[in-house]
């Protein structure tokens, strides 16, 4: 249900169009598209949702919410693009008795509000409106170009590729267009079984999250990719079984009624081992947390589909307290163990764990100050894993016994044969990341002017301890004190927004969440035996600032094996100003509050680098600006109207096609020389 789009209207739940065209125009005329971006697109963004809401059955004056209608919320006419309506001159008798004596539909919250009818408003709100779609537009114009990329890849190269996808590019943040472009593109493409299974496990962690949010919406679109996937996988299966022509056709009966008899006895059979399952998790939860609260009467439990070439080993089954509720428990078995029981793992201690685990590494560190952010689930998911946040060993306040206790526990899981080739040297409780303000830099133009950042070897001491005690990757992210209180002041509100960065393990080099131009160190500690194991030396590694333009910092978003970084004095005053192309594609009145930038010619990246460009030294407006990234493929210009978020905004990163704005400079991505014909173009349009 789209309950959460009533919610931001301030009204209750309904099918009335007029009333919820009311309580937009009334929230829109307090909240300027340019004064409060963010604010009057989340506005529309659940106008367009109730509107669309209120389609589902013909609206009424007064209509109730009906449940029962809501199943399909307007999803199947697939009409999510829809224009804007102005503001119609019928709101000056809203909640006012008509004059035929009939008495319409009152709203108390609206009842004393004039809402009346503004042509100059109505013209700001349809250019506004404009401009919101074709962001939107190019944006998955962008994702349309990069899918149809990702879907011809194979090898191993595909899987790392899409990882990096899904961690850096596709965010959980994506809206219902994006959706169903991937929806589109498993559809349509012949992909790999490892490539549906990641997809697979990525939007079964995400359907959980808007779940929890109540964007059932998208967590509607979100089982269509998962389902898809599964058919997909299956047809795949299916094409490999050769089948011999029958000849007699007297034998199609017979076999259609032996296979339904087959079909009938399975699910019989699996009915029963879920009855079963169902029992054991009520067991073993009211052992371990006491009280006898849980019943099996009140669980679902659903069998999941794992992708791996040894799946069929393995048994998984994922267990709700309610129909569409969360998962609160986790069952595993491997068929071919001596072990026959099922080896459970709950959520229900989640919150306290891991802020057991901040208060912990806080007082090893000696850091009072320091935020954590952990994702507990292990590497090989997608092959029958441990998800974030599920833990076998009951906590009771001593957080060092019980992680060893889990490490124990996670040990003797279940896991599949091939799972992973090198699963072995991977840490057994996840990756987190640690983040501490610089004492020694206050914000982020200090960190520009300097190059020298001394490691802090004591904390690298205590980061490894903590990463080979506690079986998991850490990564310390240390930065200028105002970034540093303006991103943990926005991550205080929804922990689950912060975006943790991809394993060293399985990428192709060492890329923090946070682009190494705005942080002044990132501390990478693993256990000795990962360690060894992957190459990757435990210690601080930053990357060099360098002065690409006058006002215009730049340093690589990554370190790889196979380039050697910026050279500082070649790549100095690379980028310069220039007037804006004619390819890129503006109105006469933009082109006038212009301004563009590009590299210069001889010069070329060897890596994606991250670029901050001072507003003030080119009369950037504060705010209200917008920009468009130009780039050229095969001859054609390709323009893209890029968000414009506050560098504070947790999720947030240059790498996942961002333009963040904070302490006077503009933050976005630059990309290496061989991904574009000729350089891009970065245009800056003031309002």
């Amino acid at each position: 249900m789209v309950r959460w789009a009533f919610d931001i209207l301030g009204i209750e739940a309904t099918k009335d169009v007029q009333e919820i065209k009311g309580a937009y125009a009334a929230l829109v005329r307090k909240c300027h598209p340019e004064d409060h971006p963010a604010e009057w697109a989340r506005i529309h963004e659940a106008y367009q949702a109730a509107m669309e809401y209120a389609k589902t059955t013909s609206p009424s004056a007064g209509g109730s919410m009906d449940e029962s209608q809501d199943e399909n919320c307007g999803w199947e006419d697939g009409n999510w693009q829809e224009e804007f309506e102005p503001l119609e001159s019928g709101f000056n008798n809203y909640g006012r008795e008509a004059e035929n004596g009939e008495e319409t539909y009152k709203n108390e919250t609206f009842q004393d509000t004039e809402v009346i009818e503004n042509e100059e408003y109505n013209t700001m709100f349809r250019e506004e409106h404009f401009h919101w779609v074709q962001k939107n537009s190019e944006h998955e114009r962008m994702l349309q170009k990069r899918l149809k990329k990702l879907a011809a890849l194979r090898g191993k190269n595909a899987q790392i590729e899409w990882i990096h996808f899904f961690e850096k590019e596709f965010l959980p943040e994506e809206k219902s267009g994006a959706l169903m472009l991937l929806l589109e593109t498993v559809r349509k493409s012949e992909l790999p079984e490892n490539i549906l299974g990641l997809i697979w496990t990525v939007m079964e962690d995400r359907r959980r999250r808007y779940a929890f949010r109540e964007e059932q919406d998208l967590r509607r679109l979100e089982e269509e990719i998962m389902l898809c996937c599964q058919r997909k996988h299956a047809d795949a299966k299916n094409k490999k079984v050769q089948r011999k022509p029958l000849s007699r056709l007297w034998i199609l009966p017979a076999l259609a009624a032996a296979f339904l008899v087959i079909a009938w006895s399975g699910q019989r059979a699996e009915n029963t081992k879920m009855e079963e399952v169902s029992i054991e998790a009520a067991a073993h939860l009211n052992e371990k947390y006491g009280g006898g609260y849980y019943s099996e009467e009140n669980f679902i439990v659903e069998k999941e589909t794992l992708f791996n070439d040894d799946k069929d080993e393995m048994e998984y089954y994922r267990i709700r307290e309610e129909e569409r509720g969360p998962v609160i428990v986790c069952a595993m078995r491997n068929k071919k163990s001596k072990e026959k029981a099922y080896s459970f793992f709950d959520n229900v201690q989640a919150k306290e764990i891991k802020q057991a685990f901040a208060e912990r590494i806080n007082e090893r560190t000696g850091h009072a100050e320091g935020c954590l952010f952990w994702d507990s689930k292990t590497d090989d998911y997608s092959s029958g894993g441990i998800e974030d946040g599920f833990f076998q060993v009951r906590y009771e306040g001593d957080f060092d016994a019980f992680i060893q206790s889990e490490i124990e526990a996670r040990r003797k899981a279940p896991k599949m044969t091939n799972a992973s080739s090198s699963s072995d040297a991977r840490p057994l409780n996840g990756i987190c990341e640690y983040y501490l303000p610089d004492p020694e830099v206050k914000t982020l133009k200090e960190k520009f002017e300097r190059q020298d950042f001394p490691e802090d070897a004591e904390l690298q001491t205590a980061l490894e301890e903590c990463a080979s005690d506690y079986q998991l990757q850490v990564r310390g992210i240390m930065l200028p004190e105002s970034f540093f209180e303006e991103r943990m002041r926005n991550a205080a509100w929804d922990e689950s927004e912060v975006s943790i960065g991809s394993d060293v393990m399985r990428s192709l080099g060492i890329e923090p969440s946070i682009p190494f131009l705005m942080l002044t160190g990132w501390y990478l500690s693993m256990p000795l035996k990962s360690e060894r194991e992957f190459n990757i030396p435990n210690g601080m590694y930053t990357r060099e600032t360098v002065l690409m333009g006058e006002g215009i910092y730049g340093a690589e978003n990554q370190i790889r094996s196979y380039n050697f970084g910026l050279d500082s004095d070649w790549m100095e005053g690379s980028i310069e100003q220039i007037s804006t192309p004619e390819f890129v594609e503006l109105t006469e009145a933009e082109r006038k509050r212009a301004v563009s930038f590009q590299m210069r010619e001889g010069y070329a990246l060897q890596t994606d680098c991250c670029l901050a460009i001072d507003k003030e030294a080119y009369g950037i407006a504060e705010s209200g600006y917008q920009v468009i990234i130009t780039d050229r493929y095969d001859g054609k210009a390709q323009n893209y109207r890029m968000d414009v978020k506050d560098y504070g905004v947790p999720y947030t990163n240059v790498r996942g096609g961002s333009i963040l704005d904070g302490e006077g400079y503009v933050f976005l991505e630059y990309p290496e020389a061989d991904s574009i014909d000729k350089a891009e173009v970065v245009t800056i349009i003031n309002p």
